[in-house]
């Protein structure tokens, strides 16, 4: 696993007094993610939405735990994003299951205000508002010549993607995704073994299935990503089990 230790290349801030640390790997995976050859402006449009909406996650989760009364962090890294904090006293369950579900939460009010946008754009466009047309829709072109893409289009389908679509997918009860978190409460696993070893075996089947499904669908790097996942939960489980009394 890489390494998120602090280097000199750090993106340092804090918001809503909440410390955030940016990864320089974040970048990296951001650029190999959504690198465009023949256009570096949606490339940096690219990357400014997946910060962004992997922030506005993390500051779910962190502005829900803090509201508890355990002061958090935020890391930004190439895994996407972490949100850590120490409990000090009241951690139960259902406070356990409202942290995780806060980040899917905030990144879909994120996609509802996009939504609210882009349908405000569309309204403006039918109304004869040449501006929001200009924002939506690429201009008149020759056939031997690529289309321009609107910036502002290109954001709101790639926050949508994200937001929706990257949301749902970390409700699959895959551990350590949000909703792997939620099964591992919902297990008991924070109490015994054996919780946790039934948490990684939900773990790994889903994975599996999730990584088999998105394969079949031509998404590589998600279907790889659960392959991964789907492993990892495999030798957690495996270690456990030879623990077994």
């Amino acid at each position: 696993m890489l390494s998120v230790e602090p280097t000199r290349y750090d993106v340092n801030f804090t918001l809503f007094g909440i410390p955030v640390r940016v990864h320089p790997a974040f970048w990296v995976v951001g650029l190999l993610l959504g690198f465009r050859a023949g256009d570096m402006r949606l490339t940096a449009i690219w990357i400014g939405c997946l910060f962004g909406s992997i922030l506005v996650h993390e500051l779910g989760h962190a502005l829900v735990a803090r509201h508890f009364g355990w002061p958090p962090n935020i890391i930004l890294y190439h895994f996407g994003g972490l949100a850590t904090f120490q409990p000090s006293w009241g951690y139960t369950r259902k406070r356990a299951i409202l942290i995780s579900l806060a980040g899917p939460g905030a990144g879909f009010v994120l996609y509802g205000v996009v939504q609210a946008v882009n349908y405000g754009l569309f309204e403006a466009h039918h109304d004869g508002q040449v501006w929001a047309t200009k924002m939506l829709f690429s201009p008149p072109h020759p056939p031997d010549q690529p289309a321009f893409i609107p910036g502002v289009a290109f954001a709101i389908y790639q926050l949508e993607w994200i937001n929706l679509f990257w949301g749902l997918m970390n409700l699959l009860p895959v551990y350590p995704l949000d909703g792997g978190q939620v099964c591992s409460e919902v297990l008991n696993a924070r109490s015994g073994r054996k919780g946790m070893m039934r948490t990684h075996q939900v773990g790994m089947v889903t994975g599996a299935a999730a990584a088999l499904f998105f394969v079949s669908q031509d998404r590589m790097f998600a279907g790889l990503m659960f392959a991964g996942i789907a492993y990892d939960n495999y030798q957690k489980y495996e270690r456990l089990s030879k623990y077994q009394y």
